[in-house]
């Protein structure tokens, strides 16, 4: 794909994140999209497509992503014989639409690394004291921040920011070009420090979320995402899972790159 094919998909594809997002539709629950096509008959034309272009015959994943299908349809043939080519499935003739997925840049269908630094709590550590702390084990200052005030199972510290913290350096950050790494890092000491130094323990959960996702904005433009190569553009839109898309910052960082 050239780089005008692939702006065009990753802007798409944020659309598309945001238009499900925005409706709370989970993409993988096989709910009616909004032209009245289901997930089932979307995953079948992606499949359908990927085997087209590539003579892969594409097994149905056991749960559809509805978003991921959607995409792959945007894709042109010889992205999808790149992906089909990919070391991971490169000699099967059967794989699953999410390894193609996955293959293609869809990283959130990617299985993920565990992390494997020490547990949180440490003897004598404050929250401040992960953000500098290299790699996953870092992400235990929203862990510890849970701890101080807990927000719960779907609050902004668990539900979203330890798991895209994880999820960003275990299963994004290998696949990013050398500027796309040193946007992450600085993105990741960007946000952990706006809440280390702007958000009280004691703060109100909902109040914490609002401010935090508002941070994200601040956090992304001034450090650089605009300027991304596109591709790491895509895989980073495409790590998040569409029903976490705050639709508000979203929206925000993409305006603030036209």
């Amino acid at each position: 794909m050239n780089a005008g094919s692939m702006k065009n998909a990753c802007w798409s594809t944020l659309t598309l994140v945001l238009v499900l997002s925005g409706c709370g539709t989970n993409s993988a629950n096989g709910a009616n999209s909004a032209n009245g096509t289901n997930s089932a008959d979307e995953c079948a034309s992606a499949a359908a497509h990927v085997r087209a272009c590539t003579g892969v015959a594409v097994e149905p994943s056991t749960t559809c992503d509805r978003a991921a299908a959607a995409q792959l349809l945007t894709l042109d043939c010889a992205a999808l014989e790149s992906a089909a080519r990919a070391p991971a499935h490169a000699r099967a003739v059967h794989t699953t639409l999410d390894a193609i997925a996955c293959a293609a840049g869809i990283v959130r269908l990617c299985p993920m690394p565990a992390c494997t630094a020490p547990p949180y709590p440490e003897v004598s550590t404050t929250c401040s004291d992960y953000i500098d702390i290299a790699g996953c084990g870092g992400c235990q200052f929203y862990a510890c921040r849970e701890a101080e005030h807990a927000c719960g199972a779907s609050g902004y510290y668990v539900a979203y920011a330890e798991k895209y913290c994880v999820r960003f350096l275990q299963s994004l950050r290998p696949r990013m070009s050398a500027a796309g790494q040193r946007f992450l890092d600085v993105a990741r000491d960007c946000l952990m420090r706006y809440v280390d130094d702007e958000l009280a323990p004691d703060d109100a959960c909902d109040d914490v979320r609002a401010r935090a996702f508002h941070s994200h904005v601040a956090c992304y433009h001034d450090n650089g995402f605009c300027e991304l190569p596109v591709t790491d553009q895509w895989l980073l839109i495409n790590t998040v899972d569409p029903a976490d898309f705050d639709v508000s910052a979203a929206l925000q960082t993409a305006v603030s790159c036209l």
